[in-house]
């Protein structure tokens, strides 16, 4: 890995942000559009990124923030207010999205973070006893099965907050997790190209490699408003000007 550090927290929440676009962005492109054949997939491949990244800044905050509960909270108002621009842009892109069970109720990427952070809570939790943590950490993590990015989420934030301060078990730890979620997709229904395709999750490593524990600018707010923002306005031109 890199020993340079170039990358503050800022700089890696701006390209978290911007792959996560892309990659919605994407579901835009009609299917096999002549144009560029290649567009959507590309896109969708840069977007992997996003979800690592920012996993480890949840667990990166766990460890930094002042007060935790605030810190819940604040992922958890943000999931609920994120909730219908999340239904909306997946019935506009996925017809099967439309529904209740996996439209309405199938929860977005916030939740799973929260989760996360909760189920990093229990593992570091003094004072609980071992088998409550036990039990504490499976919940929270099992909670996020009918998420976006489902357990597997929840099991990077751990990776990443469980090792801190050892990047090699922290990096072999989340690529552990990211080939079995591959695995999982290739063999439970989710087809090879869903299970190639999250493999460029990996591609986040690197870049977290380069990053030289700065923060940077302040993007405390910024990702909880472009998150819903962004999924409200692709689902608008969708909607209204591509169908």
């Amino acid at each position: 890995m890199s020993s340079v550090k170039t990358l503050t927290g800022y700089k890696l929440k701006l390209i978290a942000i911007l792959a996560m676009a892309a990659g919605h962005a994407a579901f835009l492109i009609p299917s096999g559009a002549a144009a560029f054949p290649l567009a959507a997939p590309v896109l969708d491949a840069v977007s992997r990124v996003t979800m690592p990244i920012m996993c480890f800044f949840i667990s990166e905050g766990f460890f930094e923030t002042r007060n935790l509960k605030k810190y819940f909270l604040r992922l958890l108002v943000f999931a609920l207010i994120s909730q219908v621009p999340f239904y909306l842009f997946r019935a506009a892109v996925m017809p099967e999205a439309a529904g209740l069970w996996n439209g309405l109720l199938y929860l977005n990427v916030l939740f799973t973070l929260a989760s996360g952070l909760a189920a990093l809570w229990a593992y570091h939790g003094k004072s609980l006893r071992p088998a409550l943590k036990a039990a504490f950490i499976t919940t929270f993590v099992l909670l996020t099965f009918h998420c976006d990015y489902a357990v597997f989420g929840a099991l990077w934030i751990l990776s990443f907050g469980i090792f801190r301060g050892d990047k090699n078990k922290q990096f072999a730890a989340f690529g552990a997790v990211t080939l079995v979620k591959s695995a999982y997709m290739l063999f439970f229904g989710a087809g090879a190209y869903a299970a190639v395709i999250q493999l460029f999750a990996l591609a986040a490593l690197p870049l977290l490699d380069m990053y030289g524990g700065k923060r940077g600018r302040n993007l405390k707010y910024l990702f909880y408003i472009f998150y819903p923002a962004h999924l409200l306005i692709l689902a608008l031109i969708k909607l209204l000007i591509l169908s």
